[in-house]
C-alpha cells in the first residue's frame, strides 16, 4: 500500500500513460486488483475511473477489489456512477482468531457492514473470497463459516485451500499444510453446502447463483488474451506472457516491464488444457481444433480413451470436460493427457 500521496497520484498517472502506450481502447472486463485499491482516495481514484470509464461499453463488466478497512459508501458511489457493476472482497473467514492469524485487521462484524453497505449502494454483483484449511479450524468451525457466508446472501462465492510457503508468517512459526486427505474433506463439506443452497460450481475454486460468473476470471480460465497494467501486473497476449517489474522507482521511471516469455505451442497446449478443465464446461472440440489447428481425439487418442475409462474425463459430440474426480485430480489428469505429446 501506497502511503505517500505524492508517489500515490504519480503511480496513477503512471499506470494512465502505461495503459495509453497500448492500442487497445474498449475492453470487455476490466479488474482493478492486487491487494488493496480500494485504499485509494477519492482524488487519487478520478483520473483512472475517469480513464477507464471511456474505454467499456455497455456490457463490460468491471470489478473492483476491496477491502473492509478502507472501502467507504462514497467511494463505493462514486464506482457505481462511472460504471463499476461488480466488487470482490476478501472475506476469508469469520473465525476473528483466524483472521488475526492471517493479518486481516477487519473483524465479522465489518465484513457484515461492508457488504450490507455494497447492496445499499445499490451492487448485485458481489464476489466474496473463502479460504480452508487454515491451521486450528475445526471442520465445526469450517461450517459455521460456511453458513455465515451464506447469510451474506451475494451471488459469487470463491473458495481456496491455504497453502504454506516458506518465508510467509506461517511458513516462518512451522504450520504445516493440510494433508490431501483433510483439504479434500474441507472441500467436499463446501461443495455438498454451497450446491444446495442454489450455488454452481463453474469452475473448480468458483460458485456462483444465478449465472452469475465473473466473465473476467472466465478470460483466464479459457486461455484468452489479457492486458495487465500497473506495478507487478501480468498479461498474456498470445503467445507472448509478460509480467511488469516490481521495482516502484523503475515503474515510476517509465521502465514497465520486468519480464517476458514466449511460450512454445506444446507450452500452450498445456496451458490451454490445464486451464480450460478447471471449468464445468470444459472446452469445445471446434475451439481446440481452431487453436491448435489438429482435432483434440486425434491429438491424444492413446492417453484420452484411459482418462474416459478411468472416468476422470468426459468427451461428448461437442466439448471435453473433466468430471468432480477429475477436477480433484486434475494436474494428474493434464500430465497423463499429454504426456506422449507435449
Amino acid at each position: 500500500m501506497l502511503t505517500n500521496p505524492k508517489i500515490t497520484l504519480d503511480y496513477v498517472h503512471m499506470v494512465l500513460r502505461e495503459l495509453e502506450s497500448y492500442p487497445f481502447t474498449v475492453f470487455d472486463t476490466i479488474f482493478i486488483g492486487g491487494g488493496t485499491p480500494s485504499a485509494l482516495t477519492v482524488s487519487e481514484w478520478m483520473p483512472l475511473l475517469e480513464a477507464l470509464s471511456s474505454r467499456r461499453h455497455a456490457q463490460t463488466e468491471w470489478t473492483i477489489e476491496c477491502n473492509f478497512e478502507s472501502t467507504t459508501e462514497e467511494k463505493l458511489r462514486l464506482f457505481e456512477r462511472f460504471g463499476v457493476n461488480r466488487l470482490s472482497f476478501g472475506v476469508q473467514t469469520f473465525d476473528e482468531s483466524a483472521l488475526v492469524g492471517l493479518n486481516r485487521h477487519h473483524s465479522a462484524y465489518d465484513i457484515v457492514e461492508g457488504i450490507a453497505m455494497a447492496k445499499r449502494v445499490g451492487f448485485k454483483h458481489i464476489n466474496i473470497d473463502l479460504i480452508y484449511d487454515l491451521p486450528n479450524v475445526s471442520d465445526d468451525q469450517l461450517q459455521r463459516d460456511l453458513d455465515a457466508f451464506l447469510k451474506l446472501d451475494v451471488d459469487h462465492i470463491s473458495t481456496y485451500a491455504m497453502t504454506v510457503h516458506p518465508g510467509t508468517v506461517f511458513g516462518i512459526r512451522g504450520v504445516r499444510q493440510a494433508t490431501d486427505e483433510v483439504s479434500r474433506g474441507h472441500y467436499e463439506t463446501i461443495y455438498q453446502t454451497l450446491t444446495k443452497q442454489g450455488y454452481e460450481r463453474y469452475e473448480v475454486s468458483n460458485f456462483a447463483r444465478h449465472g452469475a460468473y465473473s466473465r473476467h476470471n472466465q478470460t483466464y480460465w479459457r486461455d484468452e488474451n489479457y492486458l495487465g497494467i500497473g506495478l507487478g501486473a501480468s498479461g498474456y497476449l498470445h503467445p507472448r506472457r509478460f509480467t511488469n517489474t516490481k521495482s516502484m522507482k523503475r515503474y515510476l521511471e517509465g521502465e514497465w516491464m520486468g519480464q517476458e516469455e514466449q511460450l512454445t505451442p506444446s507450452m500452450e497446449m498445456f496451458e490451454y488444457l490445464m486451464l480450460n478443465l478447471r471449468m464445468k464446461e470444459g472446452f469445445l472440440l471446434t475451439s481446440f481444433a481452431q487453436r491448435f489447428h489438429e482435432p483434440f481425439q486425434e491429438a491424444f487418442a492413446e492417453s484420452l480413451q484411459k482418462l474416459v475409462e478411468k472416468k476422470l474425463l468426459v468427451v461428448d459430440s461437442l466439448r471435453c470436460f473433466a468430471t468432480f474426480e477429475g477436477m480433484m485430480l486434475l494436474d494428474y489428469v493434464v500430465i497423463e493427457l499429454t504426456k506422449t505429446k507435449i
